[in-house]
């Protein structure tokens, strides 16, 4: 007698077989719902079946499930690299610029340039104490001061202490710490440089709205001779003659397809261009997985006549005028049934038209595959395997699930 687990939506059971799987009958469940969840792929099952083969409760024909798991990850391979080639944003367009200047494509991005000047960087409005060694004592007498930061939208107040024999760290520590607890428009900050520290009062938001003030009740801001460092302003930039003012030193350009930021001052000519070195990647991938699917195919000892002809099917999408127009973009089929990619055919026909390496592709022979690793994923018995002395034993039967999976029976 023979017992080999059945996962349904609900779990595994073990199904034992007296003669014929015909009379078959379920015993108790052997592993909890959730061990997989009331949803389950194909692949997790099938690896399931693996790891218990390696345990010795299914010891026959490990080679012959083992082909089924490979199958369906070169399947699952296969479909995700070509689907890629199907979104209308493949393989993606990247941002050409210069130095000073960064640029992001988004979806729907188009090819374009631009001359870009930018006049002037966005700042914060800062102060800044004057630096005094970290080590320093009494910078300020002890006691209790307050500061008063008069910003566009109102007033902020922060209260501090300073203690007997505080040190200059610990004065400033103090004040940045009262300021950053008690303003929502200001940040404080200390820099140390060659042991020489300094307090600084930083605007949160950039630009001249966020510009402020300070004031004490106490002439503490004189006795640290905090002044002003910079003034808040908005950067400015001028892209095709028209004029943009930012307080971040981004843009969006192209309805905000086109994200760029700026570091510096300058002028030059940036632009969107097709991203050359990622289509070829991705056909690299895409060559690369389609021959894995490809040999596990060829390799199976179990190949069902449909198996032979879906590869057939994939040879046939190579011949005649596709197979110029795939040839076109450095993609070939070998005699062997490989495909293999001509580098440069694809930089070239990227650079001259992405938008028409991506139609070949998208609408063609990576349309195909994807097609044809699904049909493997919905069903690889239909499409791959056929019975070796044994009986199909139908696990679900709906269209989008595995539905079975080959098995000898034990005398």
């Amino acid at each position: 007698m023979a017992a080999i687990p059945q996962m349904t939506p609900y779990g595994i059971y073990n199904i034992k077989y007296k003669a014929s799987p015909k009379r078959a009958e379920a015993t108790e469940q052997t592993l909890p719902a959730t061990a997989y969840g009331k949803s389950y792929n194909p692949l997790s099952f099938l690896r399931a079946f693996q790891g218990l083969a390696s345990e010795g409760i299914l010891s026959q024909k490990d080679a012959y499930r083992k082909q089924i798991v490979d199958v369906m990850t070169s399947a699952n391979s296969l479909s995700d690299v070509a689907e890629g080639f199907m979104d209308k944003d493949w393989p993606g367009l990247k941002f050409a610029g210069q130095a000073g200047i960064k640029g992001e494509t988004m979806r729907g991005a188009r090819p374009a340039e631009y001359d870009i000047m930018v006049t002037r960087l966005a700042q914060p409005h800062a102060y800044g104490s004057e630096t005094v060694p970290s080590g320093s004592r009494d910078i300020l007498e002890p006691g209790t001061y307050d500061l008063e930061i008069t910003t566009q939208i109102g007033r902020e107040k922060a209260i501090f202490d300073v203690r007997p024999k505080d040190t200059a760290r610990f004065t400033l520590a103090r004040i940045a710490d009262a300021v950053n607890s008690f303003s929502q428009s200001v940040t404080a900050k200390i820099t140390e440089e060659n042991g020489l520290e300094q307090l600084q009062l930083v605007a949160r938001e950039n630009g001249k709205n966020g510009s402020f003030s300070l004031s004490s009740s106490s002439d503490w801001l004189d006795h640290l001779k905090i002044g002003l460092l910079q003034s808040g302003q908005d950067g400015e930039a001028i892209v095709d003659g028209k004029a943009y003012a930012t307080k971040d030193n981004k843009l969006e350009l192209d309805e905000g397809r086109l994200k760029v930021s700026f570091t510096q001052a300058g002028s030059g000519r940036i632009g969107v261009v097709p991203d050359q070195e990622g289509a070829i990647l991705s056909l690299e991938l895409l060559v690369k997985a389609y021959n894995n699917f490809n040999e596990t195919m060829q390799s199976a000892s179990n190949k069902t006549d449909k198996g032979g002809r879906l590869l057939g099917a994939a040879t046939s999408l190579f011949e005649g005028s596709n197979g110029k127009e795939l040839a076109a973009v450095g993609l070939h089929m070998n005699e062997d049934g490989r495909l293999s990619l001509d580098e440069g055919k694809a930089g070239q026909a990227a650079g001259e038209d992405i938008f028409k390496v991506r139609d070949i592709l998208g609408k063609g022979a990576a349309f195909a595959f994807y097609n044809m690793a699904n049909s493997v994923q919905r069903s690889p018995v239909s499409y791959y395997f056929a019975p070796s002395g044994g009986e199909a034993v139908s696990l679900n039967n709906t269209p989008d699930k595995w539905q079975g999976i080959f098995v000898d029976i034990a005398a």
